[in-house]
This record gives structure tokens, sequence and C-alpha cells, in this order.
């Protein structure tokens, strides 16, 4: 089984783009390193391979996640000397479910430009020669059940499948270095994550002043650091933890309260 990722905003770097897609191709190896499969990285795409399924949901679950992923498909590589009809048969004996009354379209991409069919009259006779095979489908273009997605590569005809939304924005890079404050509230978790998204390595900085706050708190805030960052997988962060009560007492002697509120 394999997995094809596709990139988005990292896509728009120019001249920069080789730097970006080296640094998503190391974060994922990274994220995926308690699993044994194998990652390849293309000008376009990156491949993970060896994915079964006994792991493949912890996988999705952490592509979803990780920042710089666009979407990412399940995928299926086909010779591309096979002509429409065998690509037809060979679609069809997969689990693509397109066993029951079905509405589906076929979409297909050209990477290929030498490929001598264009992508609307390819997918035009895909769709024919599925229906042909199978006269209990439909093609609704626009409220399909089942979409078959189709690449024409030089080496193959890539065939995706059960897509997944990734979160897109940019790889976390750590030249991109963040000190992040934290607490227990809602508020700070949420602009971490939106700096993960574009590309900020974080490390979270939060104050706790016993007696005055409690242990479950200081807990709390330390399982927000491990969710942010899917157990460090998503980024390798550290957390300081700054005991502030003794600051906080001699702060708390002074009689301006704006004044004090601006110190603390």
């Amino acid at each position: 089984m394999q997995i094809i990722i596709k990139f988005g905003e990292l896509t728009l770097k120019k001249g920069h783009r080789a730097m970006f897609l080296h640094q998503l191709y190391e974060n994922i190896r990274k994220a995926l390193q308690e699993f044994e499969v194998q990652i390849i990285k293309h000008f376009d795409y990156i491949l993970v391979n060896n994915v079964t399924e006994i792991n493949k949901a912890s996988i999705c679950h952490i592509l979803s996640l990780l920042p710089g992923i666009s979407k990412f498909y399940f995928l299926l590589i086909f010779d591309p000397k096979l002509s429409v009809i065998e690509l037809t048969k060979q679609i069809l004996d997969t689990n693509l479910n397109l066993s029951k009354p079905t509405k589906f379209r076929v979409s297909v991409k050209r990477v290929d430009k030498q490929y001598p069919i264009t992508s609307m009259d390819f997918a035009k006779m895909l769709a024919a020669c599925i229906l042909k095979q199978k006269n209990n489908l439909q093609v609704d273009l626009t409220n399909y059940d089942e979409e078959v997605y189709v690449e024409i590569h030089k080496d193959g005809f890539f065939v995706l499948s059960h897509p997944y939304s990734g979160i897109g924005g940019l790889p976390v890079s750590k030249e991109n270095k963040t000190l992040c404050l934290i607490s227990g509230g809602i508020d700070s978790p949420v602009a971490a994550k939106l700096m993960l998204k574009k590309g900020f390595h974080l490390d979270f900085i939060t104050f706790v002043s016993p007696p005055y706050t409690s242990e479950e708190a200081k807990q709390k805030t330390i399982k927000l650091a491990k969710l942010i960052t899917l157990n460090n997988k998503l980024c390798n962060s550290k957390l300081y933890i700054i005991n502030f009560t003794q600051l906080q007492n001699e702060i708390s002697h002074i009689s301006n309260q704006s004044y004090k509120i601006k110190l603390m």
C-alpha cells in the first residue's frame, strides 16, 4: 500500500521550493520513524511506501496534522503501456467502491505532457469503459459518490483514492525558532497551532506560582504542549516551566494596581 502526498503553499516559494520540500521530507521521515515505511521525495509529490492495514490509520492521522501537506491519497501505480480498456479492468479489480449502484466521476491530470491523449479525452474514454463494464453506475460530475482520479506520469498511471485533507501551510523549520507563551486556556494553543502551520519551530514557556496555582493546572499545560506537537512528532519542542512565586510576592507589595499588573 502506498500514500502519495501533495503540497500546497510551499509550491509558491519558487527559488526556495527545493529547501522547503527537503524540510517537509525530513519532517515526514521523523514523524513516521516508528513505522517501517519507505519515504521517497519527488519534485511535485512525496511517496510513503510499505503502508499496512495495521498502521495506515495512525499514519494518516499524523500526516493530516503535519504542516506543509495539502492533501494525500492512497495510491496504485499501473503500467504506462496499458490501454484504456486494460487500465479500466485493473481499476475495477481494486477496492474502489464501484460494486453497488453509485454516482461517479472520472478526473484525469496529464502530468506527462508528451502523452498523446489529452486529459479530457482520456477521462471520457475511461468513463465510457467503466460504464460498459458496470451498468449499475451513473456519471455525475457534481453530486458523485466516488471519484476515479488518474494522473498520467511517464512511469505509470497513478490511480488516487480515499482523499485526505492536510492542514496546508509550510513545513516546520528549525530556522524559525520561536518561544510561545502557553497556559491552560484556549487562546495560546490556537495561536501555537497557527504558528506551526506557518512553519515556526515552537518551544513553550509557562509560569507557575505555587501554592497560588495548582499542580493540576501545570499538568494540564504539559499535556497541552504534547497535544499541540503530537508528542513532538510535528515539532521537536521544549517546555520551560518558570516558578514565579517569589517574584510575584515581591510585586504584590506595590500599591499602584495598574503598575503592578504591568510588572507582572
